[in-house]
Protein backbone atom coordinates (compact mmCIF):
# COMPACT_ATOMS: atom_id res chain seq x y z
CA UNK A 1 0.00 0.00 0.00
CA UNK A 2 1.33 3.45 -0.96
CA UNK A 3 0.97 6.43 1.39
CA UNK A 4 -0.67 9.58 0.00
CA UNK A 5 2.64 11.46 0.31
CA UNK A 6 4.50 8.82 -1.69
CA UNK A 7 1.69 8.75 -4.22
CA UNK A 8 1.79 12.50 -4.68
CA UNK A 9 5.57 12.59 -4.95
CA UNK A 10 5.55 9.88 -7.59
CA UNK A 11 2.81 11.18 -9.89
CA UNK A 12 2.41 14.96 -9.40
CA UNK A 13 4.91 16.13 -12.03
CA UNK A 14 4.25 13.80 -14.93
CA UNK A 15 1.14 15.40 -16.39
CA UNK A 16 -0.64 12.07 -16.88
CA UNK A 17 -4.44 11.60 -17.00
CA UNK A 18 -5.91 10.69 -13.61
CA UNK A 19 -7.47 7.46 -14.89
CA UNK A 20 -4.07 6.27 -16.15
CA UNK A 21 -2.43 7.14 -12.83
CA UNK A 22 -5.12 5.30 -10.84
CA UNK A 23 -4.92 2.25 -13.13
CA UNK A 24 -1.15 2.15 -12.70
CA UNK A 25 -1.46 2.55 -8.94
CA UNK A 26 -4.02 -0.27 -8.66
CA UNK A 27 -1.91 -2.49 -10.92
CA UNK A 28 1.10 -2.02 -8.66
CA UNK A 29 -0.96 -3.08 -5.65
CA UNK A 30 -2.32 -6.13 -7.51
CA UNK A 31 1.18 -7.13 -8.55
CA UNK A 32 2.40 -6.79 -4.96
CA UNK A 33 -0.50 -8.87 -3.60
CA UNK A 34 -0.11 -11.47 -6.34
CA UNK A 35 3.64 -11.83 -5.88
CA UNK A 36 3.33 -12.13 -2.11
CA UNK A 37 0.68 -14.85 -2.32
CA UNK A 38 2.41 -16.76 -5.12
CA UNK A 39 5.84 -16.64 -3.50
CA UNK A 40 4.45 -17.93 -0.22
CA UNK A 41 2.26 -20.65 -1.75
CA UNK A 42 4.94 -21.67 -4.24
CA UNK A 43 7.57 -22.20 -1.56
CA UNK A 44 5.17 -24.27 0.57
CA UNK A 45 4.02 -26.44 -2.34
CA UNK A 46 7.59 -26.93 -3.57
CA UNK A 47 8.62 -28.06 -0.07
CA UNK A 48 5.79 -30.58 -0.01
CA UNK A 49 6.69 -31.86 -3.48
CA UNK A 50 10.42 -32.18 -2.80
CA UNK A 51 9.92 -33.84 0.57
CA UNK A 52 7.00 -35.71 2.06
CA UNK A 53 5.89 -33.00 4.46
CA UNK A 54 6.92 -29.46 5.34
CA UNK A 55 9.09 -30.79 8.15
CA UNK A 56 10.95 -33.76 6.68
CA UNK A 57 11.61 -35.71 9.85
CA UNK A 58 11.65 -39.19 8.29
CA UNK A 59 14.34 -39.50 5.61
CA UNK A 60 13.27 -41.16 2.33
CA UNK A 61 15.63 -44.12 2.85
CA UNK A 62 14.05 -44.83 6.24
CA UNK A 63 10.56 -44.71 4.73
CA UNK A 64 11.66 -47.18 2.06
CA UNK A 65 13.23 -49.40 4.70
CA UNK A 66 10.03 -49.55 6.74
CA UNK A 67 7.94 -50.23 3.64
CA UNK A 68 10.21 -52.96 2.27
CA UNK A 69 10.23 -54.70 5.64
CA UNK A 70 6.58 -54.26 6.67
CA UNK A 71 4.69 -53.60 3.47
CA UNK A 72 1.37 -51.74 3.48
CA UNK A 73 1.26 -51.37 7.26
CA UNK A 74 4.18 -48.88 6.98
CA UNK A 75 3.10 -47.13 3.77
CA UNK A 76 2.72 -43.59 5.14
CA UNK A 77 4.50 -41.29 7.56
CA UNK A 78 1.62 -41.67 10.03
CA UNK A 79 1.95 -45.47 9.84
CA UNK A 80 5.68 -45.30 10.55
CA UNK A 81 5.24 -42.91 13.49
CA UNK A 82 2.50 -45.14 14.89
CA UNK A 83 4.79 -48.19 14.75
CA UNK A 84 7.63 -46.32 16.46
CA UNK A 85 5.31 -44.96 19.17
CA UNK A 86 3.85 -48.42 19.86
CA UNK A 87 7.37 -49.74 20.45
CA UNK A 88 8.25 -46.70 22.57
CA UNK A 89 5.21 -47.34 24.76
CA UNK A 90 6.25 -50.99 25.19
CA UNK A 91 9.86 -50.56 26.30
CA UNK A 92 13.25 -49.15 25.25
CA UNK A 93 14.25 -52.70 24.31
CA UNK A 94 11.33 -52.91 21.87
CA UNK A 95 12.47 -49.68 20.20
CA UNK A 96 16.02 -51.02 19.96
CA UNK A 97 14.77 -54.25 18.38
CA UNK A 98 12.80 -52.30 15.80
CA UNK A 99 15.81 -50.10 15.00
CA UNK A 100 18.02 -53.15 14.51
CA UNK A 101 15.53 -54.64 12.06
CA UNK A 102 15.19 -51.44 10.06
CA UNK A 103 18.96 -50.94 10.22
CA UNK A 104 19.43 -54.26 8.45
CA UNK A 105 16.83 -53.32 5.86
CA UNK A 106 18.60 -50.02 5.23
CA UNK A 107 21.77 -52.01 4.57
CA UNK A 108 19.94 -54.21 2.06
CA UNK A 109 18.46 -51.18 0.31
CA UNK A 110 21.89 -49.52 0.16
CA UNK A 111 23.35 -52.65 -1.48
CA UNK A 112 20.55 -52.80 -4.07
CA UNK A 113 21.04 -49.12 -4.96
CA UNK A 114 24.80 -49.60 -5.31
CA UNK A 115 24.46 -52.63 -7.62
CA UNK A 116 21.62 -51.32 -9.75
CA UNK A 117 18.66 -52.85 -11.54
CA UNK A 118 20.14 -56.37 -11.59
CA UNK A 119 19.80 -56.65 -7.79
CA UNK A 120 16.48 -57.63 -6.21
CA UNK A 121 15.36 -57.97 -2.61
CA UNK A 122 14.15 -61.38 -1.46
CA UNK A 123 10.37 -61.72 -1.89
CA UNK A 124 10.00 -62.23 1.87
CA UNK A 125 11.67 -60.38 4.72
CA UNK A 126 12.02 -63.71 6.53
CA UNK A 127 13.81 -65.44 3.64
CA UNK A 128 16.26 -68.00 5.08
CA UNK A 129 19.95 -67.44 4.34
CA UNK A 130 19.87 -64.65 1.74
CA UNK A 131 18.44 -61.16 1.40
CA UNK A 132 19.32 -60.13 -2.17
CA UNK A 133 19.76 -61.89 -5.48
CA UNK A 134 21.79 -60.33 -8.29
CA UNK A 135 20.98 -61.74 -11.73
CA UNK A 136 24.14 -61.82 -13.82
CA UNK A 137 24.32 -62.96 -17.45
CA UNK A 138 25.02 -66.62 -16.70
CA UNK A 139 24.41 -67.07 -12.95
CA UNK A 140 22.56 -65.69 -9.91
CA UNK A 141 24.54 -64.25 -7.02
CA UNK A 142 22.91 -64.57 -3.58
CA UNK A 143 23.88 -62.13 -0.83
CA UNK A 144 23.17 -61.96 2.88
CA UNK A 145 23.48 -58.44 4.37
CA UNK A 146 24.42 -57.80 7.99
CA UNK A 147 25.00 -54.48 9.77
CA UNK A 148 26.92 -54.79 13.04
CA UNK A 149 28.99 -52.60 15.31
CA UNK A 150 31.04 -55.61 16.48
CA UNK A 151 32.99 -57.54 13.78
CA UNK A 152 32.95 -60.69 15.95
CA UNK A 153 29.15 -60.78 15.79
CA UNK A 154 29.46 -60.68 12.01
CA UNK A 155 31.96 -63.57 12.06
CA UNK A 156 29.54 -65.68 14.11
CA UNK A 157 26.76 -64.93 11.65
CA UNK A 158 29.09 -65.82 8.78
CA UNK A 159 29.97 -69.17 10.39
CA UNK A 160 26.27 -69.95 10.79
CA UNK A 161 25.68 -69.05 7.14
CA UNK A 162 28.48 -71.36 5.94
CA UNK A 163 27.08 -74.24 7.97
CA UNK A 164 23.62 -73.82 6.45
CA UNK A 165 25.03 -73.61 2.91
CA UNK A 166 27.07 -76.80 3.47
CA UNK A 167 23.98 -78.56 4.84
CA UNK A 168 21.86 -77.57 1.82
CA UNK A 169 19.38 -75.72 4.03
CA UNK A 170 19.16 -72.57 1.91
CA UNK A 171 16.76 -72.43 -1.03
CA UNK A 172 15.40 -70.12 -3.70
CA UNK A 173 12.00 -71.62 -4.22
CA UNK A 174 12.57 -75.30 -4.96
CA UNK A 175 16.25 -74.80 -5.88
CA UNK A 176 19.07 -75.32 -3.41
CA UNK A 177 21.44 -72.36 -3.11
CA UNK A 178 25.06 -73.56 -3.09
CA UNK A 179 26.82 -70.22 -2.52
CA UNK A 180 25.93 -67.08 -0.58
CA UNK A 181 28.09 -63.95 -0.34
CA UNK A 182 28.19 -61.99 2.90
CA UNK A 183 27.96 -58.16 2.82
CA UNK A 184 28.85 -56.08 5.91
CA UNK A 185 29.10 -52.37 6.70
CA UNK A 186 32.33 -50.74 5.59
CA UNK A 187 33.62 -49.85 9.08
CA UNK A 188 34.02 -53.56 9.97
CA UNK A 189 34.65 -54.92 6.48
CA UNK A 190 38.45 -55.18 6.76
CA UNK A 191 38.31 -57.03 10.10
CA UNK A 192 35.60 -59.43 8.96
CA UNK A 193 37.26 -60.14 5.62
CA UNK A 194 40.63 -60.80 7.27
CA UNK A 195 39.18 -63.09 9.95
CA UNK A 196 37.04 -64.99 7.43
CA UNK A 197 40.15 -65.67 5.36
CA UNK A 198 42.02 -66.91 8.46
CA UNK A 199 39.17 -69.28 9.33
CA UNK A 200 38.87 -70.57 5.76
CA UNK A 201 35.19 -69.67 5.52
CA UNK A 202 33.88 -70.17 2.00
CA UNK A 203 31.46 -67.25 1.72
CA UNK A 204 32.92 -64.22 -0.04
CA UNK A 205 32.83 -61.08 2.16
CA UNK A 206 31.56 -57.93 0.40
CA UNK A 207 31.79 -54.26 1.39
CA UNK A 208 28.37 -52.68 1.82
CA UNK A 209 29.81 -49.23 1.05
CA UNK A 210 28.22 -47.52 4.06
CA UNK A 211 29.14 -47.43 7.73
CA UNK A 212 26.78 -48.47 10.51
CA UNK A 213 26.73 -44.89 11.83
CA UNK A 214 25.71 -43.55 8.40
CA UNK A 215 22.79 -45.95 8.25
CA UNK A 216 21.90 -45.50 11.90
CA UNK A 217 21.90 -41.69 11.89
CA UNK A 218 18.94 -41.51 9.50
CA UNK A 219 17.02 -43.99 11.62
CA UNK A 220 17.87 -42.12 14.84
CA UNK A 221 16.45 -38.95 13.29
CA UNK A 222 13.09 -40.59 12.59
CA UNK A 223 12.85 -42.37 15.95
CA UNK A 224 13.91 -39.29 17.96
CA UNK A 225 11.23 -37.18 16.34
CA UNK A 226 8.42 -39.71 16.60
CA UNK A 227 9.12 -40.67 20.21
CA UNK A 228 9.90 -37.33 21.79
CA UNK A 229 11.55 -34.53 19.80
CA UNK A 230 9.06 -33.00 17.34
CA UNK A 231 10.99 -29.71 17.18
CA UNK A 232 14.37 -31.32 16.46
CA UNK A 233 14.32 -30.31 12.78
CA UNK A 234 11.50 -27.78 12.95
CA UNK A 235 13.53 -24.58 13.00
CA UNK A 236 16.13 -25.69 10.45
CA UNK A 237 13.38 -26.55 7.94
CA UNK A 238 11.58 -23.28 8.70
CA UNK A 239 14.78 -21.24 8.27
CA UNK A 240 15.41 -22.67 4.80
CA UNK A 241 11.92 -21.70 3.66
CA UNK A 242 12.15 -18.22 5.18
CA UNK A 243 15.45 -17.62 3.39
CA UNK A 244 13.88 -18.72 0.11
CA UNK A 245 10.85 -16.47 0.60
CA UNK A 246 13.04 -13.48 1.50
CA UNK A 247 15.19 -13.96 -1.59
CA UNK A 248 12.14 -14.17 -3.88
CA UNK A 249 10.49 -11.10 -2.34
CA UNK A 250 13.74 -9.16 -2.69
CA UNK A 251 14.12 -10.23 -6.33
CA UNK A 252 10.54 -9.21 -7.17
CA UNK A 253 10.90 -5.78 -5.54
CA UNK A 254 14.31 -5.24 -7.13
CA UNK A 255 12.73 -5.87 -10.52
CA UNK A 256 10.03 -3.27 -9.81
CA UNK A 257 12.71 -0.76 -8.81
CA UNK A 258 14.62 -1.54 -12.00
CA UNK A 259 11.49 -0.94 -14.09
CA UNK A 260 10.84 2.36 -12.30
CA UNK A 261 7.58 1.13 -10.78
CA UNK A 262 8.76 1.44 -7.18
CA UNK A 263 11.15 3.59 -5.17
CA UNK A 264 14.12 1.96 -3.44
CA UNK A 265 12.97 2.88 0.09
CA UNK A 266 9.49 1.50 -0.56
CA UNK A 267 10.98 -1.69 -2.08
CA UNK A 268 13.14 -2.32 0.99
CA UNK A 269 10.20 -1.70 3.32
CA UNK A 270 7.87 -3.94 1.28
CA UNK A 271 10.48 -6.71 1.13
CA UNK A 272 10.90 -6.62 4.89
CA UNK A 273 7.20 -6.64 5.68
CA UNK A 274 6.37 -9.25 3.00
CA UNK A 275 9.05 -11.53 4.38
CA UNK A 276 7.79 -11.13 7.95
CA UNK A 277 4.20 -11.77 6.84
CA UNK A 278 5.19 -14.89 4.90
CA UNK A 279 7.30 -16.07 7.83
CA UNK A 280 4.23 -15.96 10.05
CA UNK A 281 2.30 -18.06 7.55
CA UNK A 282 5.15 -20.55 7.24
CA UNK A 283 5.43 -20.77 11.01
CA UNK A 284 1.72 -21.58 11.28
CA UNK A 285 1.91 -24.20 8.52
CA UNK A 286 5.06 -25.83 9.92
CA UNK A 287 3.59 -25.81 13.41
CA UNK A 288 0.43 -27.54 12.19
CA UNK A 289 2.49 -30.12 10.33
CA UNK A 290 5.08 -30.85 13.00
CA UNK A 291 3.18 -30.35 16.25
CA UNK A 292 -0.49 -31.10 15.67
CA UNK A 293 0.12 -34.42 13.90
CA UNK A 294 2.60 -35.37 16.63
CA UNK A 295 0.09 -34.46 19.35
CA UNK A 296 -2.62 -36.55 17.70
CA UNK A 297 -0.28 -39.54 17.54
CA UNK A 298 0.65 -39.26 21.20
CA UNK A 299 -3.01 -38.91 22.15
CA UNK A 300 -3.85 -42.10 20.27
CA UNK A 301 -5.95 -40.22 17.70
CA UNK A 302 -4.48 -42.17 14.79
CA UNK A 303 -7.32 -41.42 12.37
CA UNK A 304 -6.94 -37.67 12.89
CA UNK A 305 -3.17 -37.96 12.46
CA UNK A 306 -3.67 -40.01 9.28
CA UNK A 307 -5.95 -37.32 7.83
CA UNK A 308 -3.36 -34.60 8.43
CA UNK A 309 -0.63 -36.85 7.02
CA UNK A 310 -2.53 -37.48 3.79
CA UNK A 311 -3.64 -35.33 0.81
CA UNK A 312 -6.49 -33.84 2.84
CA UNK A 313 -4.05 -32.77 5.51
CA UNK A 314 -1.89 -31.07 2.90
CA UNK A 315 -4.82 -28.85 1.94
CA UNK A 316 -5.53 -28.10 5.60
CA UNK A 317 -1.89 -27.18 6.25
CA UNK A 318 -1.77 -24.96 3.14
CA UNK A 319 -5.05 -23.35 4.19
CA UNK A 320 -3.75 -22.60 7.68
CA UNK A 321 -0.58 -21.03 6.30
CA UNK A 322 -2.38 -18.92 3.70
CA UNK A 323 -5.05 -17.86 6.21
CA UNK A 324 -2.52 -16.74 8.81
CA UNK A 325 -0.50 -14.96 6.13
CA UNK A 326 -3.63 -13.10 4.97
CA UNK A 327 -4.38 -12.00 8.53
CA UNK A 328 -0.82 -10.81 9.08
CA UNK A 329 -0.90 -8.98 5.75
CA UNK A 330 -3.90 -6.98 6.94
CA UNK A 331 -2.11 -6.17 10.19
CA UNK A 332 1.02 -5.11 8.29
CA UNK A 333 -0.99 -2.84 6.01
CA UNK A 334 -2.22 -0.96 9.09
CA UNK A 335 1.24 0.57 9.35
CA UNK A 336 0.22 3.04 6.62
CA UNK A 337 -2.84 4.02 8.63
CA UNK A 338 -0.69 4.46 11.73
CA UNK A 339 1.76 6.54 9.72
CA UNK A 340 -1.00 8.84 8.50
CA UNK A 341 -2.42 9.17 12.03
CA UNK A 342 1.00 10.06 13.36
CA UNK A 343 1.47 12.63 10.61
CA UNK A 344 -2.00 14.04 11.26
CA UNK A 345 -1.33 14.32 14.99
CA UNK A 346 1.84 16.28 14.33
CA UNK A 347 -0.05 18.68 12.07
CA UNK A 348 -2.79 19.13 14.68
CA UNK A 349 -0.18 19.82 17.34
CA UNK A 350 1.52 22.38 15.12
CA UNK A 351 -1.82 23.97 14.35
CA UNK A 352 -2.73 24.13 18.06
CA UNK A 353 0.63 25.74 18.86
CA UNK A 354 0.10 28.27 16.07
CA UNK A 355 -3.40 29.13 17.36
CA UNK A 356 -2.10 29.50 20.93
CA UNK A 357 0.59 31.88 19.74
CA UNK A 358 -1.92 34.20 18.09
Amino acid sequence: MTSIEAFAAKYDDRGRPINEVVDCWLLEKQISDFLGTQVFSGVMIADLMVGDRLVDIIPPDVKDGFYHLMGAQAATRADIERIILEKAHDSPEAVMGLMNKIQGQLGEDAFVKAVGHAAHLAPSGSQEGWDIVVHHHDFSQYVQVKVYSDPYEAIEALKDLDEKVDAGQIHDGADVVHSVDFAVNSDIYENVSHKASELGLQSHVLNLGATRDELRSQLDQAVDHASGAPLHHFFSELLVNVETVAALHAAANAFLVYKGAKEMAAAIEDTTYSTLVSTGGLLAAHGTDALVVHAFMFAGLEKAAAILSGPGGTLIILGVGIGVRGLLRRVADRRHVARRLHSGNIRLSNLAEAVAAC
